[in-house]
């Protein structure tokens, strides 16, 4: 019976309803309805142009008409009262919105939902950076290995020390025996020539864990550079302790829910990352937001229901592979909204099951709604080691450059000063020679 009700009543016989949209963009030579249904410029209205079809759909089926009240906002709490479509209901002004609304307590008092017919994604998205390791050099070997490296090493030079000592070999200083294990670790051989049987045994022995130490270590550093680096950054706290940049979608939603929120990490996040700087904050347009995220070293929190369609278009296979999100707040389940206790929520309700039912539903999902563009690993290029990576060794190398300049200056400087003492004390000897023996007394022949 209820059946029979409800298809007795879905034709409405041409009434005309007041519907609210939340419009934001431009629609300049066009008339709101041709804006609503045109697919220019996905990433401005998406969610209320898509309902903006379902509902055409709806009017043929139950034989109605619109009339659109255009508001910029959904209804936010202002000076003490509500503003945007919200407004509209409190005044009686509209019978149901065209734009989706999120269900929440406060609203519940005014309006009704029906099923959820959209599904919001806000996400910030990023390219990981690449580079997230300062000194992948010092990777390989934990802290402990290379300290036990370092105590083996002083350990054969005391012991070859001992051994070049005993063979009487000239010029022993342990500087001369740490250099000799400093080439063996590094591949280079060996700089003497060793008699004994046991100096050659535990030399031969040192050979071979330093083979097996290079080899691990630097298959370890070829293997690094194959492998996609791994994501450092998989969360809110890691995101902002980060040295990237980050902005969010200018949508009136996305500053409300940092006035509303209770999250510390939220209220941190706007107000060292978001508002520094800035009088108005690092928001931006979807287009302008993932140009610079496309640079990188930026985040941006913007819908990925339209977001991913933008870069499917503008990013290369390397920069769809370097994509990483971090989520700020959970997905956001939208449905109509219709004025408190109305009786057409039953109808639209019915009509929007049979849309899922029939795939129309899914139909229009796909076309506003893009997945996350597939990452094409076959393309990508091997990762090289930045500057910002190998630069202590360009420091240690300058250092030690400039150290060796100084002990030369210093050298030359002793050479000379010693030079100039030896001839000041070769000249006055040589003075004082030459003062006695014109002092001498001459011996009488007679």
């Amino acid at each position: 019976m209820k059946g029979v009700k409800l298809n007795r009543r879905s034709d409405l016989r041409g009434i005309t309803f007041n519907a609210g949209v939340v419009v934001t963009g431009i629609h300049q030579n066009q008339t709101l309805e041709e804006y609503l249904e045109s697919y220019d410029n996905p990433t401005i209205d998406a969610q209320h142009r898509h309902q903006y079809r379902l509902h055409k759909i709806l009017a043929e089926k139950h034989n109605y008409s619109m009339f659109l009240h255009r508001t910029p906002t959904w209804g936010f709490v202002r000076n003490g009262t509500y503003d945007g479509v919200l407004r509209m209901f409190l005044a009686k002004q509209i019978d149901f919105s065209i734009s989706p609304f999120r269900h929440t307590i406060d609203r519940s008092y005014f309006i009704d939902h029906t099923l959820t017919t959209f599904i919001t994604a806000p996400e910030i998205l990023f390219r990981h950076p690449k580079n997230s390791l300062r000194n992948p050099f010092l990777l390989p070997l934990s802290p402990l290995v290379w300290y036990l490296i370092l105590i083996i090493m002083f350990t054969v030079s005391i012991f070859v020390t001992l051994t070049m000592k005993s063979d009487k070999v000239k010029n022993v200083t342990f500087i001369r025996a740490f250099m000799t294990s400093i080439g063996v670790m590094c591949q280079q051989g060996l700089m003497e020539n060793f008699l004994k049987s046991s100096t050659r045994t535990f030399l031969i022995i040192f050979i071979t864990f330093s083979a097996i130490i290079y080899q691990f270590y630097s298959s370890f550093i070829v293997s690094s550079l194959l492998i996609s680096p791994p994501m450092t950054i998989n969360n809110l706290r890691q995101l902002i302790d980060s040295s990237l940049e980050i902005g969010m979608e200018e949508v009136v939603y996305n500053r409300e829910f940092f006035e509303s929120t209770t999250d510390p990490l939220a209220h941190e996040l706007y107000e060292t990352r978001l508002m520094r700087g800035s009088k108005n904050g690092n928001f931006y347009s979807v287009n302008c937001g993932i140009e610079k995220m496309r640079l990188g070293g930026f985040a941006f929190q913007v819908d990925t229901a339209y977001a991913y369609s933008v870069i499917s278009q503008t990013f290369s296979d390397e920069e769809i592979c370097d994509i990483h999100q971090v989520l700020l707040f959970p997905n956001r389940l939208l449905s109509a909204a219709f004025a408190k206790k109305s009786p057409l929520r039953e109808i639209f309700t019915v009509g929007f099951l049979r849309f899922k039912e029939t795939g129309i539903l899914q139909y229009h999902d796909n076309k506003w709604q893009k997945k996350k563009p597939k990452c094409n690993k076959s393309v990508t290029k091997i990762k090289a080691i930045s500057i910002e990576e190998s630069s202590w060794i360009f420091i240690v190398l300058a250092c030690a450059i400039f150290i060796s300049f100084a002990l030369v200056a210093v050298e030359n400087v002793h050479f000379l000063v010693s030079k100039k003492i030896k001839l000041k004390k070769f000249s006055l000897i040589s003075f004082i020679l030459n003062k006695l023996r014109k002092n001498k007394p001459k011996v009488s022949k007679h």
